[in-house]
């Protein structure tokens, strides 16, 4: 049986797929010119969560990347009282995503879905050095981010996106305290519909 976010993660590999001009069918590893393998195209790690050697939900192989991504996927369904669909973004996803990527010289990249929802189902949360890298001219279309602070439990080390309050699609924000001693950088929150601007 799949695993509780194997539909989730699956998609995204498509998405990569389709930007490589590759399928699932590709194959994974070729020789290259010199007989050594290498990687043919983007992947979902299978078993990801149980995997010591390889860590990640999707790894990319797109030529066109300088650094490949190591991309965590979330699929989660909460809502307010006053239904408004929340994500609850545990620190510790960032934290780990990003020192796991260093580790690989991969570059970061947390995609997570609100369950159940059409519109704005899917954002994206990279470093904004990241995301000036692997997007195209962001300054020309999108204009500056809006700046946000997430709402942070007190129980538990988490930031909370709030579906209804994200209308712009394209946010920064930064948290010098974030998961005790990581101390993180600027980040940007944008939706799928951006998904396209990649590099």
């Amino acid at each position: 049986m799949a695993g509780k976010g194997y539909n989730f993660e699956s998609e995204i590999e498509d998405f990569f797929l389709e930007m490589e001009n590759k399928n699932k069918h590709t194959p994974l590893l070729v020789f290259d010119e010199r007989g050594f393998l290498k990687v043919n195209r983007s992947f979902r790690v299978p078993a990801s969560g149980a995997m010591d050697s390889i860590k990640g939900d999707i790894i990319t192989a797109n030529e066109k990347f300088t650094r490949q991504f190591k991309v965590e996927c979330k699929s989660r369904l909460e809502k307010t009282k006053r239904d408004g669909q929340i994500v609850h973004a545990e620190k510790e996803w960032i934290t780990k995503n990003e020192r796991e990527a260093k580790e690989d010289n991969q570059v970061p990249v947390l995609c997570f879905s609100f369950k159940r929802v059409q519109k704005n189902r899917i954002w994206w949360l990279m470093k904004e050095e990241d995301f000036k890298a692997y997007i195209y001219h962001e300054e020309c279309y999108l204009g500056s981010p809006e700046v946000i602070k997430p709402k942070q439990s007190k129980k538990k080390d988490v930031l909370t996106f709030i579906l209804k309050d994200l209308k712009s699609g394209y946010y920064c924000f930064e948290d010098k305290e974030l998961c005790g001693k990581y101390i993180l950088s600027s980040h940007v929150l944008f939706k799928w519909a951006l998904e396209r601007r990649f590099m």
